[in-house]
């Protein structure tokens, strides 16, 4: 009698794994069915997984064993890979987990659900030591040497603020610092324009969450010529670096007045 086996492998399995469960089946059993979930399914439920549901189906009809590579192959975690194996009627073989079948698997499920609720106390104990070295006044230090001086996550909106002005100021600076050398060159902004054109530079349209930078912008998402450059966007753009370049200068001379003064004892 031949012994069949359906292979249950991810679509972007590495070749390792590939090569391991290729080899495994091929010696030890007769004929085998590939089956192969497609990466975006992998995030299911296993029950409901349509490639996986297909190998369970061919396994009853024929009789025949599962073999997968390792046992989070079948679910987004651990526990929840070894429940489904748990409930099911058929012989299977990790290529990981060897020793796993039918008659143990609930034991692994079992040491598996005990070691969550270890790390879960563990974090609520580190969660109390942390609350109370900053009830005491002091700084918690973790295990990774990082400083905890506060808890509880920043306001969402000062925080999108926050990274919405730092990724303007970085596309700003990166933009006028090529409008900036090609201006130096000589060119004039009808031919700064049509250069940037050619290379295929859009303009930084990802910065219309800044209002001021709004009225620079000539054309709006489905107009013929939204993304490219003209001789009065890069001229805009330009002038406005120039005017952060300026502003930055002007903030940086003062700092330096006043740590100067500081320095001296002046007022």
């Amino acid at each position: 009698m031949q012994k069949l086996c359906a292979a249950y492998i991810w679509q972007d399995a590495t070749a390792d794994r590939r090569d391991k469960i290729k080899q495994y089946t091929s010696q030890h059993f007769d004929q085998v069915k590939w089956f192969v979930e497609k990466r975006q399914h992998c995030d299911m439920d296993p029950n409901e997984r349509p490639v996986l549901r297909k190998a369970v189906k061919w396994v009853k009809d024929n009789n025949a064993e599962y073999v997968t590579t390792h046992v989070r192959q079948n679910g987004k975690r651990k526990l929840e890979s070894l429940i489904w194996f748990s409930q099911q009627t058929f012989d299977f073989h990790v290529l990981e987990m060897p020793s796993l079948t039918r008659e143990n698997v609930h034991h692994a499920v079992q040491f598996a659900s005990d070691d969550i609720q270890v790390i879960a106390a563990k974090t609520r104990s580190a969660l109390q030591q942390i609350k109370a070295d900053i009830a005491d006044g002091k700084a918690h230090i973790s295990h990774a040497g990082n400083m905890i001086s506060k808890l509880g996550a920043p306001d969402p909106s000062l925080a999108n603020k926050s990274k919405s002005a730092k990724v303007l100021e970085r596309t700003m600076s990166l933009y006028h610092s090529h409008l900036k050398d090609m201006r130096a060159e000589g060119l004039s902004f009808a031919a700064m324009a049509d250069r940037l054109n050619r290379l295929s530079v859009s303009p930084p349209f990802n910065t219309v969450f800044d209002e001021d930078l709004k009225k620079y912008i000539t054309f709006k998402p489905g107009d013929a010529n939204y993304k490219i450059w003209h001789s009065t966007s890069v001229r805009n753009y330009f002038l406005r670096g120039e005017l952060n370049c300026t502003c930055e200068e002007k903030r940086d001379a003062q700092q330096i007045k006043t740590r100067t003064s500081d320095e001296k004892g002046g007022g």
